[in-house]
């Protein structure tokens, strides 16, 4: 635009705007307002009014207060403003339809939108000018944010926490650490509810008397728990929904995967104010099958109770609504189970993604291995060096044969350690044949697999075979049940996974140190 006709001054407003990233001097506002006032002061502009926006960024018109004051500025005083001046378009805005929708609105107010460093004006090849400088600022933000999707999707992949850390943890230097306040509080909420001997609401009391707060300074309350035990960060594993990814990460897990899935079980199945009693029917060694089987009167499930017989006790399964007064001995239903185990076998399709999770698995526990025997060896190489500078300040008097026996005994003593803890974890890494071999047995024989797990486990391989569960007919018979609407689910593959590698350690143990002893943070 071109004022050399102007005869007179008009008034004029400046809009200057900088997001957090763009806080250098190119940008600062204080730049931008001295470039629109010089600007106004050629084309013969009187300033009545600066509108500074600070930390807002231009993708999108709400959430920039300042805009919006400035629009609603321009519609009350029409005819007293005759232009904002911007220092350039993508200040106004870094979305084309953005930008023309907020010039056309301020044109309607009669006010003009000069920028400072791009020829804008009414001829044609100013409108295109225009419109080709309004897309460049477009595509220029759609690559900055390609950039930093890219950058977090990377920063994920190599193991560090893009978001902020979760309750228990502390971020520092860009990682997460363990929050010496409360990772121990937070840690004992998962202790508690994986035991299954107190409720929700109890071990809550607990933990706000122990003086337990959320990071804004607020009471621990249940709906806080069950989001905390839903997060796989606890267990090492870093999420992001925006990018469908998991990754193993840099932090120490604060349970193991173990404990985790335990957890979730618990919360999936169970009433959340009666954990005590959902664990114990779960786990219930004498009637491990209750959630699998139904009444064959009214489709009900199976409870399950003791019955003070004359001279013994006897286990009944029965409806829990009580439709019939007729039970089964439980024994009878177990041998049944048996039965149906025996010519029970995985599907192939079962089998690949139970082998996929494996290697995952293994994959992960290779990649800990290989970390913790290098931080091994430079622990033991850091003794060694310091052993000979002791050895030296001894011969050079600066140690006397005392004070020399003393450290080197402990020196020694911390090598021992290392070298038994490089031995144990060395010894498991030579497992993974074996691993490997009793893994494909299990999955190729389900009868022998539930033959080596105990009751608790048999439910998990029944419920992952027949997942829609059985009628018990009252005439001696177990039947599929025909409900389709129970299907497998993740949580069910990750159960069975843990049974499989229970079994496996049980198989090679005291050959190898436990998964756990060797997991534990």
């Amino acid at each position: 635009m071109t004022n050399s006709n102007i005869s007179k001054a008009k008034n004029a407003i400046i809009y200057a705007r900088v997001s957090t990233e763009e806080q250098v001097d190119n940008f600062s506002l204080n730049t931008q307002v001295e470039l629109c006032e010089n600007e106004a002061r050629k084309q013969n502009y009187k300033v009545i009014k600066i509108f500074r926006e600070e930390g807002r960024s231009a993708k999108t018109i709400s959430g920039r207060p300042t805009l919006l004051e400035l629009i609603q500025f321009c519609n009350k005083n029409r005819k007293k403003v005759n232009a904002v001046f911007i220092y350039r378009i993508d200040r106004l805005s870094r979305n084309a339809f953005d930008y023309w929708t907020i010039k056309n609105k301020l044109l309607s107010f009669g006010v003009q939108v000069v920028s400072t460093a791009e020829p804008i004006g009414t001829s044609p090849v100013e409108v295109f000018m225009e419109s080709t400088f309004a897309s460049m600022a477009q595509m220029d933000n759609a690559i900055r944010g390609e950039r930093a999707h890219n950058g977090m999707k990377a920063r994920l992949l190599a193991g560090y926490c893009n978001s902020s850390a979760p309750l228990g943890y502390i971020k520092q230097n860009k990682l997460a650490e363990k929050d010496p306040k409360t990772f121990h509080l937070v840690k004992l909420a998962w202790d508690l509810f994986a035991s299954g001997m107190l409720s929700i609401n109890e071990i809550v009391d607990i933990l706000n008397e122990k003086g337990l707060r959320t990071k804004y300074n607020q009471a621990i309350k249940c709906r806080t728990l069950y989001k905390l035990f839903s997060n796989k960060f606890y267990m090492g594993v870093l999420v992001s929904k925006a990018n469908n990814l998991e990754a193993k990460g840099q932090h120490i897990p604060m349970v193991s995967r173990r404990q985790f899935f335990q957890v979730q079980e618990l919360i999936h199945w169970k009433d959340h104010n009666k954990i005590a009693e959902a664990t114990r029917i779960q786990n219930n060694i004498d009637f491990p099958y209750k959630r699998n089987l139904l009444c064959g009167k009214c489709g009900a499930h199976l409870t399950a109770s003791w019955s003070k017989g004359r001279h013994t006790r006897v286990p009944y399964y029965r409806c829990a609504r009580g439709c019939t007064g007729k039970s089964v001995n439980a024994r009878l239903i177990h041998k049944l189970m048996d039965e149906i185990a025996a010519s029970t076998s995985i599907s192939s399709t079962d089998t690949f993604k139970l082998t996929h999770m494996f290697k995952k698995y293994k994959k992960d526990i290779t990649e800990d291995v290989r970390s913790k025997l290098l931080g091994i060896s430079g622990k033991m190489t850091l003794l060694n060096n310091e052993k000979q500078l002791t050895v030296r300040r001894n011969l050079d008097g600066v140690f006397s044969d005392e004070i020399y026996k003393e450290q080197i005994e402990l020196i020694d003593k911390q090598l021992a350690l290392l070298t038994e803890e490089r031995r144990k974890i060395t010894l498991y890494k030579t497992d993974s044949n074996k691993i490997n071999r009793e893994f494909e047995i299990l999955t190729e024989s389900f009868p022998l697999t539930f033959k080596m797990a105990h009751p608790a486990q048999r439910k998990a391989l029944i419920e992952f075979c027949y997942p829609e569960g059985f009628v018990w007919d009252y005439q001696g018979s177990l039947i599929r049940s025909s409900d389709n609407t129970r299907q497998k689910n993740e949580e069910m593959y990750a159960l069975v996974l843990q049974v499989f590698l229970d079994i496996i350690d049980s198989q090679l143990l005291p050959t190898s140190i436990s998964r756990e002893e060797y997991l534990s943070p």
